[in-house]
């Protein structure tokens, strides 16, 4: 093979951008009456699922910044269901159980550039 193909061959592989493949759902788990893990950070974009393996109902509520409205508001009846929510926009996120207030978790969502 010709060495000065090779070479073309490489320096055009590295000056092609990359393309991210899209990602797939990240998954906290409710489980023992928290959700695991506590604290993520994704990038922008991401979909996040909440899954239900405690045999009792959970919800995972984020309220807007205004507060008037949530953000998203998933109801699980129990053990096995799973509410999704693409994050479209950078910012932290606190989202609780509205049963059992205790249960808190946040999600870190992080714009391209800035991590």
């Amino acid at each position: 093979m010709n060495p000065l193909l090779v070479a073309l061959w490489a320096a055009l592989l590295v000056a092609i951008p990359r393309v991210e493949a899209p990602r797939s759902d990240t998954t906290i788990l409710i489980q023992g009456f928290g959700f695991r893990p506590k604290r993520l950070e994704v990038p922008l974009g991401t979909r996040v699922r909440w899954d239900n393996r405690d045999e009792i109902g959970h919800t995972v509520t984020a309220t807007s910044d205004s507060g008037a409205a949530p953000l998203f508001a998933g109801v699980m009846e129990g053990k096995g269901q799973s509410f999704g929510f693409t994050f479209d926009r950078a910012g932290t996120f606190v989202y609780t159980c509205a049963r059992h207030s205790f249960m808190r978790g946040e999600t870190r969502v992080i714009a391209k550039g800035d991590q």
